[in-house]
């Protein structure tokens, strides 16, 4: 028939546009906690099916308006090439336990880790 099918949605609000995260486990170093939560209860209320992902869009008088999301699926079949499947969501998961789960250290002690010599063991003793 000659008819090409597309998707047109509304203009979005003149505001900053942010680009918060990608498909494979990248934040937006600052990005809204609940963005990072929402993410997870993808996850989470698909039993580990699903997961929205590369969250992007403006932010507006009560949260945010996004667009354009990718959709990590188990099925790599589904919902374009943007979907890195298990290993997609395996990174996104990590990233997200690292920025919502784990205790963050303070700059003070991560850089003392970080100049701290650190000890070697003893070269092995020659052969006699």
């Amino acid at each position: 028939d000659g008819v090409v099918p597309f998707s047109l949605e509304a203009a979005l609000p003149a505001s900053e546009f942010r680009r918060f995260s990608n498909n494979i486990g990248w934040w937006e170093p600052g990005a809204p906690k609940a963005l990072m939560e929402f993410t997870r209860f993808t996850h989470e209320a698909t039993k580990g099916h699903m997961m929205v992902v590369d969250l992007q869009g403006v932010a507006v008088e009560d949260g945010w308006l996004l667009t354009d999301p990718c959709v990590l699926c188990e099925d790599v079949g589904r919902f374009g090439a943007g979907n890195m499947g298990p290993h997609g969501m395996d990174r996104c998961l990590n990233a997200l336990r690292v920025r919502l789960d784990e205790a963050p250290v303070p700059i003070e002690e991560a850089a003392a880790r970080s100049s701290a010599p650190r000890s070697c063991p003893p070269p092995p003793a020659p052969p006699a």
